[in-house]
């Protein structure tokens, strides 16, 4: 019955969205307004939709990322990575859909003409840095330096990360900067859910934005494919997500 209520309440956004007004949708069905306002509360929300290319009950997204490894520069990032997949499945669960998880190598090859979510930065493959590339509104560049620099294209602003510099003693925090969006899949049918900071900061932090926001990026995205840029502050040592909030506007691009 929860599986039946998520069906229904996802149709009666679907028409919404297409411009049926509820007294329209209600008069059609024979049911009061009142009713047809109870049915749209009632099982999994239609933000499903962010993750899974048709949100059917049951429905399974793969999270993919890379194997973290604690460095002198980064102490926090291997628990940062594991409470970023971990706020995932929570949030999935309580949609009524299942994870996945798989491990991307640097070398190695990754299926993106899937349901799959993918939580790294370019660096940690060239198929991501080349997957990427299918965003037409934010791209990746690396400056004189070799350090990643984020673009939006419709703007031209250029976004940098406080973790690659060293830290000033005075500081209390850090900003990191975060690629979201749901990209173009290779085969052209449909999107992947992309989720790669600059570093492990900043991926974490928009994983807390996306977890936080669900509900208004399916409002304003839906059935599209999109992207924005996430501005991530945190604690000088990076273990502390103090704030996640967009730096750009959403873009808004394709049909999936």
């Amino acid at each position: 019955m929860t599986d039946l209520s998520g069906i229904r309440r996802g149709a009666i956004d679907d028409l919404k969205a297409q411009g049926v007004i509820p007294a329209e949708m209600a008069r059609s069905w024979g049911i009061s307004r009142a009713r047809l306002s109870t049915l749209a509360g009632h099982g999994p929300g239609p933000e499903r939709g962010l993750f899974v290319s048709t949100p059917r009950p049951g429905a399974t997204l793969t999270i993919a990322t890379v194997r973290r490894r604690a460095a002198r520069s980064q102490p926090a990032a291997p628990m940062l990575a594991r409470d970023a997949v971990a706020k995932i499945d929570r949030l999935l669960s309580g949609m009524g859909m299942t994870t996945a998880k798989e491990v991307i190598t640097a070398t190695g090859w990754l299926d993106l003409n899937r349901d799959v979510a993918v939580l790294a930065s370019p660096r940690a493959s060239p198929l991501i840095a080349q997957a990427v590339t299918a965003d037409p509104a934010i791209k990746w560049r690396r400056d004189g330096d070799g350090r990643w620099i984020l673009v939006d294209v419709t703007s031209g602003e250029e976004f940098r990360s406080g973790f690659d510099d060293e830290p000033h003693s005075a500081s209390a925090s850090r900003v990191c900067y975060a690629h979201l969006g749901r990209i173009r899949r290779p085969d052209g049918a449909g999107g992947w859910l992309y989720v790669g900071g600059m570093h492990e900061p900043g991926t974490a932090g928009a994983v807390d934005f996306l977890v936080g926001h669900v509900e208004l990026l399916w409002e304003k995205t839906r059935r599209h494919q999109w992207s924005t840029i996430v501005r991530v502050e945190t604690s000088t040592d990076g273990a502390a997500i103090l704030s996640a909030e967009l730096a750009v506007p959403i873009h808004i691009y394709g049909r999936r």
